[in-house]
């Protein structure tokens, strides 16, 4: 059996490759069509001690029969779905015997999964509620929203995570200084909705704050960290987004208080994911490890445009956001973090970015190993928005196991080039930073003859990149291997 090689990318052959010539668009497939393609990279990490409700992603139509070998003790396998659950409380390095199969065809692979001490080592992939409107923050929605990612195709390609990102909870805590769920919202309690996505092979977010109480008047964990963290695990919640609204604007009480609920997190015994969303004001990223933080976020909240013109909580476009986390993103490098510069914006129902800009946002958070999170409508999200969200080539480089960081080139020519190198071959995105269409090329590696060109699907040679046609703010990605 193969060794899973989700990182050596597709390649399409013969008759179908002359049509992704003509035709780049064709290889936006839907990711419910066609024989199973498991997307998982040769080699994983897990953190240490913490569930886990894994579900395997892939591409291919439904339904998918699912069979595991060498799976450890104390772990179970659901072979319709394709869900592994279990824990591990040592490091210790798994190898996982995964076969898939349905009515068009079968695909198998070997895929090793070291568990580390580490607590951030792959980029979360997911929905964040930030876009819904806050009527409609409550438990039949997460639902639904829940069963149209399961039937489009995005948790199977990896996107497992719902982050409920405020209005879940009330402004008072019970009479034992418990948090507390809305109950008109969430009649049925967090546990049941956690619960609910487990079954689904999904993972729940939320978000508290700290401080007493969030910028919209409800529960913060401030000085209520232990028994807030001790909810939470008992809930089952996976992610947790600490806010720092209505707090000092202050380093070092910053890190007290992130300190504070990284510490109570960790001592539940199931630690969820922490994400720091302190937005990058006192530099979250040169304490953000001590803290026990699994990413944070380095600039403010991103708007629907390609570059603001000047940086404020209101003018942090696509552009913006990308190169203050690019600055940066050497703290979260060696596995010890994420460095995380906010949501996707595509699919975004006001249009603020043009397609090619859009595309370029998936490629240059791809290129960073960002967290992929979008907020757009999963319910009502276009086709076009989910083929490039679950661009399996993309994908495979936010999730690529690698943590080299970018080498970036600014060019005379208005054009930035980056690279990175994965644990096979190495990625290079070259982006037009410019108002006008731009000619430009790269240099082929010596070591390769030729480059995977994500963008067209298609294999480039040498010649190729010597001339590459860019409209503004317009990027593609080779792979050269």
């Amino acid at each position: 059996m193969k060794r899973c090689a989700f990182s050596l990318f597709g390649r399409p052959t013969g008759f179908l490759l002359i049509l992704l010539l003509a035709f780049p668009a064709l290889y936006a497939l839907s990711p419910t069509e066609g024989s199973p393609r498991i997307l998982l990279p040769g080699r994983s990490i897990w953190p240490m001690d913490r569930e886990w409700t894994f579900k395997i992603p892939y591409l291919g139509s439904r339904p998918t029969h699912w069979a595991i070998k060498r799976l450890p003790e104390g772990f179970t396998f659901d072979s319709h779905e394709g869900i592994i659950r279990g824990r591990a409380s040592s490091r210790i390095v798994f190898e996982f015997e995964i076969s898939a199969a349905n009515e068009s065809g079968a695909d198998s692979c070997i895929w090793q999964v070291e568990v580390s001490r580490y607590n951030g080592l792959a980029p979360v992939m997911g929905w964040s509620t930030r876009w819904l409107k806050e009527k409609e923050i409550n438990e039949q929605t997460i639902l639904d929203v829940a069963d149209a990612m399961q039937s489009k195709g995005l948790v199977a390609a990896g996107y497992n995570h719902i982050i409920i990102e405020s209005h879940w909870q009330t402004s008072v805590r019970d009479s034992d200084g418990r948090i507390k769920a809305d109950p008109l919202r969430f009649p049925n309690g967090i546990k049941h909705l956690a619960d609910e996505l487990h079954r689904r092979g999904m993972r729940l977010g939320l978000s508290s704050n700290a401080s007493p109480l969030n910028v919209h008047g409800l529960s913060g964990s401030f000085e209520k960290e232990a028994i807030d963290a001790a909810t939470f695990s008992e809930w089952g919640v996976d992610f947790i987004k600490y806010d720092y609204c209505c707090s000092p604007p202050i380093s070092i009480v910053a890190q007290q208080r992130y300190g504070a609920m990284g510490r109570a997190l960790a001592a539940t015994g199931r630690p969820p994911f922490f994400s720091v969303c302190e937005w990058g004001e006192l530099m979250p990223w040169s304490w953000g490890v001590t803290v026990r933080a699994g990413s944070w976020r380095t600039s403010f909240d991103i708007q629907d445009k390609w570059k603001a013109g000047r940086y404020s909580k209101r003018d942090n476009g696509i552009w913006d956001a990308a190169m203050i986390n690019l600055r940066y993103a050497q703290h979260a490098n060696r596995g010890r973090a994420i460095s995380d510069p906010d949501l996707l914006l595509i699919g975004s129902p006001s249009n603020g970015c043009t397609a090619e800009e859009y595309h370029a946002q998936m490629q240059m958070w791809a290129m960073m190993r960002a967290p992929l999170v979008f907020a757009a409508d999963p319910r009502s999200v276009s086709a076009e928005a989910v083929a490039l969200l679950t661009h399996p080539d993309l994908i495979a480089v936010d999730q690529d196991a690698s943590f080299r960081n970018i080498v970036e080139e600014r060019r005379a020519d208005g054009t930035h080039l980056w690279t990175r190198q994965l644990t096979k071959g190495t990625a290079v995105l070259v982006v037009n930073t410019g108002e006008s269409p731009t000619t430009t090329s790269i240099v082929s590696r010596p070591d390769s003859s030729s480059a995977w060109d994500v963008s067209r699907a298609a294999y480039v040679s040498p010649s190729d990149l010597e001339r590459i046609v860019l409209s503004p703010h317009a990027a593609r990605l080779f792979i050269f291997e």
